[in-house]
């Protein structure tokens, strides 16, 4: 048995664990960002059954456009409240604070960040346009605020000192001939070469090259970047929203009108490495998770190891308040399973793949009792095994009412089998077609009002001879 399979299995140890099912919520605002304070986000937990709230207001809302070549001295800057605003160590201690007063719900912190826009067109044209403001990405599990602060750093414009910041700084030399033509008569000139030497010099401040700005489109790199430096600090950073659009129309008056714009962006789940997982299910039309789709194909990758890491899927919630775009605190949790609840172990889970995905925008909400291969792998579990693996499910309505509903098993990428009743559902499935190597299966749930979308089990399937 080669060291990988050996590797799996014994990551295979833990199956026996009891765990418990908590129902959370993630991508929610306080009032922070224009959401409710979190007591009161707490009060509707308890009204709903919700005991975990992963909390992700807006890291900053800091926008701004100038005007070349001057584009420091010339610009317009809107901020609106955020945690840069408010204070990272004084917002992850408004948190803590709210934890203590109510222990009844498990309180996350994090943010969401906008790791780079980018501008296009010109007011004079009429066409100016602000791209991907709204390809953002959810920080969690951060302990430090000099963390935050340090990230505040790559976030739109990461600058740094390089041979090129030499010719930045090249302005200041023409001051001293601007002098000279002064003292020679020649004022116009002289005057003309010393304010664009003072104002070019000031503008270039503190004379830094960046490696993407708010001019240039940037690709993957300001996104690739924010991954990396989370990762390398023990968080977790999970794509909000990938195939959402945001399409708006600001009016300024007679500076004319500026178009606010980005566009779905799944191909990054692709594209991208090292991020922990995706809005997979929320209020939107969602296709990655259509099996073969892009989510299969991540995880495909991982099987195949062309990725270091599986890739998991939440239900995002994007809350601010009820009514909103029709949104309740309830309508997209995230379902946990831990061996007990509290936040280091919501985290794990997180961090794990042990969670399902669940919408119920109605009175029924559905729930995933029961998905386990060989009765003893979960979602994001590791088996290796030598015969046919046996996918057990058993989905209940939370109220215990039946309800119908439809299962489709599906095992890297394809459709396997289906299944239809009432709830509660039961269905056992062997698989006795001939593979080997690593596949992975997952689950989807469809009934009246509510969806259920799971996280992958993974499994090893050795030859015998």
């Amino acid at each position: 048995m080669s060291a990988f399979y050996i590797a799996v299995l014994l990551a295979s140890i833990s199956y026996a664990r009891d765990y418990i099912q908590v129902p959370g919520v993630v991508h929610v605002h306080t009032d922070v960002t224009m959401g409710y304070p979190i007591g009161k986000l707490v009060a509707l937990a308890r009204k709903y059954g919700i005991e975990a709230i992963v909390l992700t207001d807006n890291y900053s809302l800091r926008f701004e456009y100038g005007i070349f070549p001057f584009r420091k001295l010339l610009r317009k800057v809107v901020e609106l409240p955020s945690v840069s605003t408010f204070g990272i160590g004084r917002y992850m201690d408004m948190i803590r604070r709210a934890q203590e007063e109510h222990p009844e719900v498990v309180l996350v912190s994090g943010v969401e960040v906008t790791p780079h826009y980018f501008w296009t067109g010109s007011l004079l044209k009429g066409n100016l346009t602000m791209h991907d403001s709204q390809k953002n990405i959810l920080v969690v599990g951060l302990r430090n605020p000099e963390d935050y602060e340090e990230m505040g750093r790559i976030i739109q414009e990461d600058r740094y000192f390089g041979p090129g910041s030499v010719l930045r700084a090249l302005p200041v030399v023409f001051i001293l001939p601007g002098i000279w033509l002064l003292r020679r008569g020649r004022r116009t000139l002289g005057g003309a070469m010393i304010v664009l030497a003072v104002a070019s010099s000031v503008n270039n401040f503190p004379y830094t090259l960046s490696r993407y700005d708010a001019y240039s489109e940037g690709g993957v790199v300001p996104h690739q970047r924010l991954i990396d430096f989370v990762e390398a600090k023990g968080g977790m950073t999970f794509w909000s929203f990938p195939e959402a659009r945001d399409f708006e129309v600001i009016k300024f008056g007679k500076l004319g009108s500026v178009t606010v714009r980005t566009e779905p962006y799944p191909e990054l789940l692709l594209n991208t490495k090292g991020y922990t997982g995706f809005g997979a299910l929320y209020e939107d039309v969602v296709t990655a998770t259509e099996p073969g789709n892009v989510w299969d194909r991540v995880l495909t990758e991982y099987c195949e190891g062309r990725r270091e890491r599986p890739v998991w899927g939440i239900g995002e919630a994007g809350f601010h308040y009820e009514g909103q775009a029709g949104k309740r605190l309830c309508n997209v949790l995230t379902v946990f399973l831990v061996p007990k609840k509290d936040e280091e172990d919501i985290l794990e889970a997180m961090r794990s793949g042990r969670m399902y995905a669940v919408l119920g925008t109605g009175d029924t909400r559905l729930v995933l009792d029961k998905f386990t291969v060989n009765g003893r792998a979960l979602m994001g579990d590791r088996l290796v095994v030598e015969g046919n693996p046996t996918v057990h499910l058993r989905v209940e309505e939370r109220g215990g009412r039946k309800v119908p509903v439809s299962l489709r098993l599906v095992r890297s990428g394809e459709v396997v089998r289906n299944f239809e009743g009432t709830t509660p559902l039961e269905a056992t499935y062997e698989d006795t077609s001939l593979w080997y190597g690593t596949a992975f299966y997952r689950v989807e749930v469809f009934g009246p009002s509510s969806r259920i979308v799971s996280n992958p089990i993974f499994v090893t399937r050795l030859a015998s001879f």
